[in-house]
């Protein structure tokens, strides 16, 4: 957010800007997520393949990414949350029109209703976007391990 003025100085004002601010405030904390979710070692099934001599590159990230399905989820719902943070300061820069536009625009008239009608609005559909994107996550997650079955279920008798 802090470099948003800095690239609308830049860009100009258009729709490059807004990409920009945009991807920069969304893709970086996805990115170094994503890198510690992928170097963290899941110690108990890589062992198992390095015993067997059969721990390839792409079987390493299939076993992480496997494993670590909730952090990702969440680094996804994240990701989401802040691409609309992103959007709406991108907006409040460099738009002629949406949401960003105008709490802007409210702001140099000094109406507080439409800035707090904005924000509400903000506020009710992130929080609807979030929980659409952590159902899908729920459903994907519990397809992939089973049905019904728990994350950290214990084979034995």
């Amino acid at each position: 957010v802090a470099v948003a003025p800095i690239v609308f100085l830049f860009a100009g004002d258009g729709l490059a800007s807004r990409l920009i601010i945009t991807s920069l405030i969304c893709y970086v904390p996805m990115r170094l997520s994503f890198i510690g979710v992928l170097k963290t070692p899941v110690e108990d099934v890589e062992h198992f393949y390095r015993m067997t001599n059969s721990l390839t590159p792409s079987t390493e990230i299939a076993i992480r990414l496997f494993e670590n399905m909730e952090k990702i989820a969440t680094v996804i719902t994240g990701s989401a949350t802040l691409a609309m943070v992103g959007t709406i300061v991108s907006e409040f820069l460099a738009a002629t029109n949406g949401i960003g536009y105008l709490i802007r625009k409210a702001l140099y008239q000094s109406d507080l209703s439409k800035i707090l009608v904005s924000l509400l609005l903000i506020g009710l559909f992130s929080s609807g976007y979030i929980s659409i994107l952590e159902g899908l996550a729920g459903l994907i997650t519990g397809s992939l391990r089973g049905k019904g079955a728990p994350a950290d279920r214990e084979a034995g008798p």
